[in-house]
C-alpha cells in the first residue's frame, strides 16, 4: 500500500533538498563558488585564442582536469553537491514536496502551464548510484520544465551502498505509480529521463516493466548513461586519459559499492546485459570523449537489434553529462537544446 502526504514545513523542505549529501555550509559554498569561478576566469584568460571551441568550454575542461586528479572513492567527498553549489537558483524557482512511503518526491510545475498536462517527465538523477540529490539538479530540471512546459517529478531514491540497485528501481516504480495517480495520467504519458547512473536506472526500470508486461512510458532520454557496471567497454580504458571529468579508478571503486554480491555484468544491475525487447523509443546523448561512450554505443546497438526505435547523438569535444553544464558553455547549452527538442517532438 502506498502512503503519501504533502510536506509544508519550511525547514524540512530546505533540509530535504540535500538528502543523500553532506550538506555544505554557507561558508563552504561561498568559498567553493569563488574558487570555481576564479578558476574559470583564469583559464578563460589563457585560452582566449582558442577557435575550435568556446573559451568557456576550454576553460571548464581545464578546470575539470585539475579537479579529476583529486577525486577519491569516499562518500564524504562524493556526496558534496557540486552542481548545486555553483549553479544559481532562478528567482522564480518553486517546488512541491510529497512524501511517498520513505521517498521524498519533488514536483516542479512550469509557470505557463494553465491546463492539465498531456505529458509529464520523470527525472532520475545520476551520481554513481551512491550520491545525488534535488539540490544538485534543481536548476537544470526547473529549466527543463519551463522550456518543455511539462511538470517534472524528481524522486530521492535510496542510495547505495546502504541500499541496493534493486531498491532504487523499486523506488522509481513507486514514483511512477504515484505521479500517474497524482496527475491522473497513464504511464504512457510519462517521459522518463536519466543521466549517468540515472540512465542505468531508467533502463532497468523499463526492463522491469517489460518483463512484467506492464504499460510503458512514452519514451526515454538517456544522458551519458552507465549501462555496464563491469566497466568492460573499450572506451573505459581508451578514454581514461581524455575524460576530463571522471577518474576511471575512482569510478570503478564507486560502482563496485553497488554490486552487493552480484557480478558487474548481471542484468539486475547492468542494463546492457538485460533484455531490450518491448522498450519504448530511446534517445541517447553522450560525449565521444568519456569513459562511458561505449556504454551508449553498445546499448544503442542492442536496442536496435531488439527492434527498439533509437536515436543517438555523440558529441565531440565535450564530457560526461555535459548538457547539465548548460549555464557555462554554449556547447553544453546546445546539448540541452537537443534534449528539449526530443522531449517535445
Amino acid at each position: 500500500m502506498m502512503n503519501s502526504y504533502y510536506i509544508n514545513d519550511k525547514n524540512y523542505l530546505i533540509a530535504s533538498q540535500w538528502t543523500g549529501t553532506y550538506v555544505p555550509s554557507s561558508i563552504y559554498s561561498f568559498f567553493f563558488k569563488v574558487i570555481f569561478w576564479m578558476g574559470m576566469f583564469f583559464f578563460k584568460l589563457i585560452s582566449w585564442n582558442q577557435h575550435e571551441q568556446s573559451v568557456s568550454l576550454v576553460a571548464l575542461k581545464k578546470l575539470m582536469l585539475i579537479t579529476r586528479n583529486f577525486q577519491v572513492a569516499e562518500l564524504s567527498k562524493i556526496r558534496v553537491p557540486f552542481l548545486g553549489v555553483i549553479n544559481q537558483i532562478p528567482y522564480d524557482f518553486s517546488f512541491k514536496l510529497v512524501k511517498v512511503n520513505h521517498v521524498d518526491i519533488f514536483i516542479i510545475q512550469p509557470i505557463n502551464l494553465i491546463v492539465k498536462p498531456i505529458n509529464i517527465i520523470l527525472y532520475i538523477h545520476g551520481g554513481g548510484f551512491v550520491s545525488g540529490d534535488f539540490a544538485g539538479f534543481r536548476s537544470f530540471i526547473n529549466l527543463l520544465s519551463q522550456r518543455t512546459n511539462m511538470p517534472i517529478v524528481f524522486p530521492h531514491y535510496l542510495l547505495t551502498p546502504e541500499n541496493t540497485i534493486n531498491d532504487q528501481v523499486n523506488d522509481i516504480i513507486s514514483t511512477l505509480k504515484f505521479m500517474c495517480n497524482h496527475f491522473k495520467l497513464s504511464i504512457s504519458s510519462v517521459i522518463i529521463m536519466g543521466d549517468s547512473a540515472g540512465g542505468a536506472l531508467a533502463l532497468l526500470t523499463l526492463q522491469r516493466l517489460a518483463s512484467e508486461s506492464s504499460e510503458m512510458p512514452k519514451r526515454a532520454i538517456l544522458i551519458s548513461p552507465i549501462t555496464d557496471l563491469s566497466c568492460s567497454g573499450e572506451s573505459f580504458n581508451s578514454n581514461r586519459d581524455i575524460d576530463v571529468m571522471l577518474n576511471s579508478d575512482v569510478v570503478k571503486s564507486c560502482l563496485k559499492m553497488s554490486y552487493h554480491g552480484l557480478d558487474g555484468k548481471d542484468p539486475k544491475i547492468s542494463p546492457l546485459f538485460g533484455n531490450f525487447e518491448g522498450l519504448p523509443p530511446l534517445y541517447f546523448i553522450t560525449s565521444c570523449s568519456e569513459i562511458f561512450t561505449d556504454d551508449t554505443i553498445r546499448a544503442v546497438n542492442k536496442a536496435k537489434d531488439a527492434g527498439v526505435i533509437t536515436n543517438m547523438k555523440l558529441v565531440e569535444g565535450v564530457f560526461h553529462i555535459f548538457p547539465l553544464f548548460y549555464f557555462i558553455a554554449p556547447e553544453c547549452a546546445e546539448g540541452l537544446y537537443q534534449i528539449v527538442k526530443w522531449i517535445v517532438e
